[in-house]
């Protein structure tokens, strides 16, 4: 299993940004409501909305008077066969799949130091015939190719453990959990920086991209984008330890300065094939004090 913060993120070499209409504030939290069927968007610039390709539909939404309408049951849905058909049309290409990625996943603990969740697996699933495929990260290379239209959910395989004093000491009581975005929470928190010393990246969320250095060997950078997280939580209380998560398809714009060449011969070993790139996620915590987001 890959150390925990770290992704893979395959760019699409040609990817295009669609515009969506209308603009709004980056930093704007998109209620919960039950029934909402709303696009799945990935902001452009602190005012200009890009579409990720992906629609999300909520059912059993969890109100409370702290919580407001953020959490609730959620799938997601790839575009239809019609906006892939406008969207061939427009771009002069022949698309005939969605390719579903994660841009980033972590866990927030929130400052917790009693609770501790280990991520050993984690992915997309679809219900096919009354069955529940699980396709996790690691066996499709973050590469989930989907037909139009396609609904599918989100989960996560770990284990929890919660540390609780006890003979004059502390003990950590480990067990194994799973969560889905069907009988789990789906939680949207995220606002993106909210540092008033850095004006530059407020509403934005901060990342590390492999590049290439000038001796030619791939390094990181530091790098910013308005993508957002949603949480995902085993029960509808927004526990300080959770699972975050980002999607986007290739029909997406990254937003984030990548080079999709080739990896060089004396490239590190471990690093990402060929037309791919490596991105570790550093920040961009939902509900983490350091971000000063918005908290339930």
């Amino acid at each position: 299993m890959k150390k925990l913060m770290t992704i893979l993120v395959l760019f699409a070499l040609c990817g295009v940004a669609m515009a969506a209409t209308g603009t709004s504030s980056a930093k704007e939290q998109y209620p919960l409501f039950d029934g909402a069927n709303q696009n799945y968007i990935n902001f452009k610039t602190d005012s200009e909305q890009g579409s990720s390709g992906l629609k999300y539909t909520v059912y059993g939404s969890n109100w409370s008077s702290t919580n407001g309408n953020r959490m609730g049951h959620v799938y997601f849905t790839t575009m239809s066969q019609a906006e892939l058909d406008a969207y061939n049309a427009a771009n002069n290409t022949n698309v005939q799949k969605v390719t579903v990625q994660f841009v980033g996943q972590q866990v927030e603990t929130s400052g917790s130091t009693s609770k501790k969740l280990n991520i050993t697996e984690y992915g997309i699933y679809l219900d096919e015939n009354g069955k529940t495929k699980y396709m996790s990260f690691d066996e499709y290379n973050n590469a989930f190719e989907l037909d139009p239209g396609q609904k599918f959910g989100v989960y996560y395989k770990g284990t929890y453990q919660n540390w609780h004093k006890e003979y004059g000491g502390y003990w950590g009581r480990e067990h194994d959990v799973m969560a889905t975005s069907k009988e789990g929470y789906i939680g949207n928190y995220d606002t993106g920086s909210e540092d008033q010393d850095d004006p530059d990246h407020l509403g934005m969320n901060k990342i590390t991209v492999y590049d290439y250095n000038e001796e030619g060997v791939i390094a990181p950078k530091e790098d910013w984008t308005y993508k957002k997280f949603m949480c995902l939580f085993p029960t509808s209380t927004a526990e300080s330890v959770h699972w975050e998560f980002m999607l986007q398809t290739r029909l997406d714009d990254p937003k984030v300065d990548v080079r999709p060449e080739d990896v060089p011969e004396d490239a590190p070993s471990g690093q990402p094939l060929p037309g791919t790139l490596a991105t570790l996620l550093i920040g961009g915590l939902c509900m983490g004090s350091l971000r000063k987001r918005n908290k339930k």
